[in-house]
């Protein structure tokens, strides 16, 4: 009984090895996808941020102030981007009017190159965020 155990064990002795050969591929892809999403979102989460920020400071300056409300939102959304590490000069934010007082309102878009992390799954080449407010200060 001692001699057929120790045979039958050592028929299945690569079969571990070939096992974690055909698994090691798919669970690289998903390790590499989870970290290369996971930079994404939290890259669309300081965008946001940053847009938002900027926009909630612009729309509570007086439009007869230097700088006018949409140079002050960009200025001030830059500046959160910059403190996160993000180089303001990949995002291009563009800020506009929309209506007239009393409900006019400014949007503050911003379009950033996105660079690849790792590179090994796809993903979008632009990240882009959007946000409206009314000004407070017509």
């Amino acid at each position: 009984m001692n001699g057929s155990y120790r045979t039958g064990r050592r028929s299945d002795r690569g079969a571990a090895a070939v096992e974690f050969a055909l698994v090691l591929p798919f669970l690289l892809a998903v390790v590499f996808g989870i970290l290369e999403y996971g930079w994404i979102f939290y890259e669309q989460f300081n965008l946001a941020g940053a847009v938002r920020d900027g926009l909630r400071q612009g729309v509570t300056v007086a439009q007869t102030v230097s700088p006018d409300p949409k140079a002050f939102a960009v200025q001030k959304a830059q500046a959160d981007l910059q403190a996160v590490g993000i180089t303001p000069a990949s995002v291009t934010l563009t800020a506009t009017y929309t209506g007239t007082a009393p409900t006019k309102t400014m949007t503050l878009k911003a379009d950033m190159t996105y660079h690849k992390l790792i590179g090994f799954v796809p993903t979008p080449a632009k990240l882009t965020y959007s946000m409206t407010m009314m000004l407070e200060l017509q």
